[in-house]
């Protein structure tokens, strides 16, 4: 993810190469509007990567249940969101874990553990790398919001 967005942003800036102070208004006016565009697709990739960070926030919470004291417990078992039903802690030794596109691994608890941590660690440097490309273009709008009024100003 964060090559994908370092490479597009080099890819950018080697094509905009024309001095800011050479465009007209309206040409400004389009591209704040694109830069806000922009931010606004940074934002929903946020909110995506916090949603998914909380997911995981909530797998090491499951996964601290799978103690031995804990097998054969009765429990809640989630079919849906709104959907739970009574079961028993089964086998408190492995988990399957979920790697993307329907694809299942069994892990040792504590594999399983390190794998979410490892995921989470991934998704924390994403936002990282998102917070600071999306404060680029915070600045960048300022930018051309000044360079539009001094072209305003001057007639």
């Amino acid at each position: 993810y964060q090559r994908r967005v370092r490479a597009k942003h080099r890819e950018r800036r080697a094509m905009s190469k024309v001095g800011i102070e050479t465009l007209s208004l309206d040409q400004l006016v389009a591209l704040k509007q694109r830069i806000e565009e922009e931010l606004d697709q940074h934002n929903a990739q946020m909110t995506q990567l916090k949603k998914a960070l909380a997911k995981y926030s909530d797998a090491l919470f499951a996964l601290s249940a799978f103690a031995p004291e804990n097998a054969g417990k009765p429990m809640l078992v989630p079919l849906t969101p709104a959907l739970l039903v009574p079961g028993k802690m089964g086998d408190v030794r492995s988990v399957l874990c979920d790697v993307g596109t329907g694809f299942y691994v069994e892990h040792s608890v504590s594999d399983a553990e390190a794998f979410v941590n490892r995921k989470m660690e991934l998704m924390r440097q994403n936002v990282q790398v998102l917070q600071k490309l999306m404060a680029q273009k915070v600045q960048n709008i300022g930018m051309v919001e000044n360079f539009a009024q001094m072209k305003a100003a001057q007639g």
